[in-house]
């Protein structure tokens, strides 16, 4: 682009061939030739970003006239940029977080996400929902998530996570500018930090409890006839190792009573990638039809909610925990059971492809990676093997000395 001191006559003697000409006189000014007109042109950088905005023709104003809407234009723009940056100052965490939670989780995300970010914000980050975006360090922060981390480190990193969310979005959707990500920082301290290191659960129902736990589970439901909802959920996640909200929206549909085949469908499936099969034990199965039997007023869910039978039962936690407590299972959760039949699956031998399909995963990797667990019965009874291999080979070893001796 050439340099010149714009003037009527030499922007009238320029030859009609696409070319741009930046006034000298005036910054941001600029005349643009095409091959039938002469136009005159703000072309800026305001703000990080490259402003060009058409001012009119050359056979409407003149160089002077030009120079005057060029000034005039580049005030409005340096008015907005001020007017941003006092807006950008009063924008809340909360106003962050609402913009965050409407254009992004409610349109991108699942419903359980949306709920979880909503938990997470009423018993955490709450206490900074009136503060300025601007003024929230990351010093604020390392102190708030060592402060929850000391109730909860898994609370205390998705807290941090999503502080890192919340900026990132106000960023990109331009309501602040320039501002340090406190979250971002925080988050990649934490992440090297051994201290905040989030340990996966292992514990599963060992060889030597499980025979006991399922005649527990399994009489508790013989004895109600399948009425026991926390033992029927149970029985069903211990025998199929299909996920919790798989088994509380299980339809009467989708259970097959001939070929014992439960269908779960991709909207009740993780993800909602997908739906897949599940093949019931005669025991259950027969369970699961007699409470589908015994219902007096049909509804269209194994697990119907007591209060609307038109929706499906929520998660009954206390006597699911009641189950596991009578069992002496402490720290043990519903997704437990899905590790057990991980790693009990893999050391009665069945093939990884077909346990990955049973358990619905998007690849063999994740089911030996991450579901199976080594017990410490495992652990013994490969020590003890490797150990009588040894003690096995030193007789051996010693008559093939001889023979090669003699």
């Amino acid at each position: 682009m050439t340099k010149i001191k714009l003037t009527n006559t030499r922007v009238k003697s320029l030859p009609l061939s696409p070319s741009e000409y930046r006034d000298s006189e005036q910054p941001g000014l600029m005349v643009r030739v095409g091959k039938k007109s002469k136009s005159f042109y703000l072309k800026k950088s305001i703000n990080g970003k490259q402003v060009v905005e058409k001012l009119g023709d050359f056979s409407c104003y003149s160089v002077d006239e030009a120079r005057n809407l060029c000034r005039e234009r580049l005030a409005e723009l340096a008015g907005n940029k001020a007017a941003i940056a006092r807006k950008q100052q009063k924008i809340t965490l909360g106003q962050g977080y609402s913009h965050y939670m409407e254009e992004h989780v409610g349109i991108h995300c699942t419903k359980k996400t949306y709920s979880n970010y909503q938990g997470l914000w009423s018993l955490y980050l709450s206490e900074f929902q009136d503060e300025a975006m601007v003024s929230i360090n990351p010093q604020t922060i390392r102190l708030f998530h060592r402060r929850v981390g000391k109730g909860s480190v898994f609370s205390a990193n998705r807290c941090v996570e999503l502080l890192k969310a919340i900026y990132n979005h106000c960023e990109r959707r331009e309501l602040i500018s320039g501002v340090s990500n406190p979250g971002k920082v925080v988050h990649r301290e934490v992440k090297k930090s051994v201290k905040y290191q989030e340990r996966p659960r292992e514990r599963i129902v060992e060889e030597h409890e499980l025979g006991s736990f399922v005649e527990a589970v399994l009489g508790e439901a013989k004895a109600t006839r399948g009425q026991s909802i926390p033992s029927m959920v149970v029985l069903l996640a211990l025998t199929t190792g299909a996920r919790r909200e798989s088994i509380l929206n299980m339809r009467v549909k989708d259970v097959c009573r001939v070929s014992g085949c439960w269908s779960i469908p991709a909207e009740f499936n993780k993800g909602k990638r997908k739906g897949y099969k599940v093949h019931l034990v005669p025991a259950v199965l027969k369970l699961v039809v007699e409470r589908i039997d015994s219902q007096e007023i049909p509804s269209p869910w194994v697990f119907p909610n007591r209060v609307d039978l038109s929706r499906a039962m929520v998660e009954p936690k206390r006597g699911i925990k009641r189950i596991f407590k009578q069992q002496g299972l402490e720290d043990f959760t519903l997704h437990c059971l899905r590790h057990t039949v991980a790693t009990h699956t893999a050391f009665a031998g069945i093939a990884d492809v077909v346990r990955s399909s049973m358990l619905d995963h998007s690849a063999k990797g994740i089911t030996n990676r991450v579901y199976t667990t080594i017990t410490e019965q495992k652990r013994k009874l490969a020590f003890t093997s490797y150990w009588d291999y040894l003690l096995e080979s030193i007789p051996q070893g010693r008559e093939k000395e001889k023979a090669v001796a003699a």
